[in-house]
């Protein structure tokens, strides 16, 4: 019998930003783009980790970056999410 366990990589080299919301809205790339909360609040991720994703109440809820983010002002980006809608 065989046996593996595979966890998913998040390739860190390279990005401008990472905000995992591992409790709170720093970015851990070491380029120093914290975001600012604004009324949402921490929650339970896709996975059932505690204080690992963000509730948005869908009216004052949100999350500021900083403005001097390299990617502002450019033509190329990626951005990487996930959502669930609430009903």
């Amino acid at each position: 019998m065989l046996s593996v366990a595979a966890m998913a990589q998040i390739p860190t080299a390279g990005l401008i930003g990472y905000w995992p919301f591992t409790g709170n809205t720093n970015d851990l790339s070491g380029n120093g783009y914290n975001g600012v909360n604004h009324g949402a609040s921490l929650t339970i991720d896709r996975f059932g980790n505690p204080y690992s994703a963000y509730h948005f109440d869908g009216l004052l809820a949100y999350i500021v970056l900083n403005n001097n983010l390299p990617i502002i002002n450019s033509n190329s980006f990626t951005i990487s999410a996930w959502a669930i809608m609430d009903g």
